[in-house]
């Protein structure tokens, strides 16, 4: 990878950091608006759900768009307005207004996330798993942030300065207009000419065309990415509950320990993208899925805190070990449609989340706690028989003659 390559990465993924930021302060703004509002919790936690609602479901047509106009254009654009959405809400002076700062924050997120992932994995040529990691875990670090950079944010003049948080996104979004225009890497990918060295009439080991899109493939992958997030929000969602009542810890360790845990899943996102790239994707959702069952079924069998939490973060680690190769599997699947892979994987798989979240409080009320928080081992035994359906990693790419990236 060259060093002109390495620098718009790591520009995107700057980016990436400062879009998520602006996510992680939604959450943090509820007891704010709550207060200033006399909201209701349900109300408060409306606009958290109205947010992650229209970023999840949107993703995937947002994504089919960015396949269709290409460039950087949407990525700045997402940022602009989820920067303009949550600074908003410091001048705002009525409750449906807010909900529509909060429909326009999470429209902003599902304009940016599925084209933003298409550009990192166009502009990686090699180590791509590694790159995909990165850009995963700079979105953790910037949802991390967002909290810390509203409390200043606050601190500085209450909610009539919160103009001050659009500055990152604007400066950023200056910054991507100003390099696209000034770089030829950022241009917009032409159709392979008939000299082009895509070989579109040979087929792979499992019998696609090189280049067509893989539907039965991208459908069985999405299923195994759903598991994996009805596991990890099932988990971070009934950890204190679990703690408390089963463990018998006390109440102030539980949001420790979801830190904790999603600390874990950052940092395996980061080094599960090297792994790929050392050992196959396929390989490693296979490892991840075995190790998963041995270590959540001793998770639901200790009683010990400090083995617990031990335990908890490896089961973190291992289990989002898989984003940025899963990513990049989701992609190749559609090699014509990056922008909606990568929507429907990070968009409807978010959103199956919550409804795993769902179907595991159900059993929680009908069998117990215990059993429910055990039941998610389910999930990667599911996941394991799935896996070795998918096609392997030895399928060639599609390559172009030209740049990726349009404005």
């Amino acid at each position: 990878m060259n060093c002109g390559n390495r620098r718009y990465l790591l520009v995107i993924a700057l980016s990436h950091i400062i879009l998520d930021m602006y996510s992680g302060m939604l959450p943090a703004l509820i007891p704010h608006l709550r207060d200033k509002f006399l909201l209701s919790y349900s109300a408060a936690g409306a606009l958290l759900a109205w947010s992650t609602m229209t970023s999840s479901l949107i993703q995937p047509v947002l994504g089919f768009v960015s396949d269709m106009t290409g460039g950087l254009g949407l990525v700045i654009g997402g940022l602009m307005l989820s920067s303009l959405a949550i600074a908003a809400t410091g001048y705002i002076t009525s409750y449906p207004l807010l909900v529509g700062a909060a429909i326009m924050a999470g429209l902003g997120n599902a304009v940016y996330h599925p084209q933003s992932a298409s550009v990192m994995a166009r502009l990686s040529t090699e180590q791509r798993s590694s790159v995909m990691g990165l850009y995963g875990v700079a979105g953790s670090i910037g949802f991390a942030l967002g909290p810390s950079v509203l409390a200043m944010a606050l601190a500085i003049g209450n909610s009539s300065m919160f103009w001050v948080v659009t500055l990152p996104g604007i400066l950023m979004g200056i910054t991507m207009k100003v390099m696209s225009q000034a770089s030829q890497i950022f241009a917009k990918p032409c159709a392979a000419p008939a000299s082009s060295p895509v070989r579109t009439q040979e087929t792979d080991e499992n019998g696609y065309l090189n280049g067509s899109n893989m539907w039965v493939a991208e459908i069985l992958l999405l299923g195994i990415v759903m598991l994996r997030s009805f596991m990890q929000y099932g988990v971070v969602t009934f950890l204190p509950q679990y703690v408390t009542q089963i463990l018998g810890g006390s109440s102030n360790i539980s949001p420790r320990l979801q830190s904790l845990f999603l600390a874990a899943c950052a940092i395996g996102t980061f080094v599960g993208g090297f792994a790929s790239d050392r050992f196959g994707r396929r390989s490693l959702f296979i490892a991840s899925l075995v190790c998963l069952i041995p270590i959540h079924w001793a998770l639901c069998n200790t009683r010990t805190v400090s083995l617990f939490t031990m335990l908890l973060a490896l089961e973190g680690f291992v289990l989002m070990s898989t984003f940025s190769g899963g990513l990049l599997m989701s992609q190749d699947f559609l090699p014509r449609l990056t922008g909606l892979a990568s929507g429907l994987h990070s968009g409807i798989c978010t959103t199956m989340g919550g409804v795993g979240v769902a179907i595991t409080g159900l059993v929680a009320d009908t069998r117990g706690l215990a059993f429910a928080f055990g039941s998610l081992v389910l999930c990667p035994i599911i996941g394991l028989c799935l896996t070795p359906l998918l096609p392997r990693d030895k399928r060639p790419r599609i390559t172009h003659t030209s740049g990726a990236i349009s404005e």
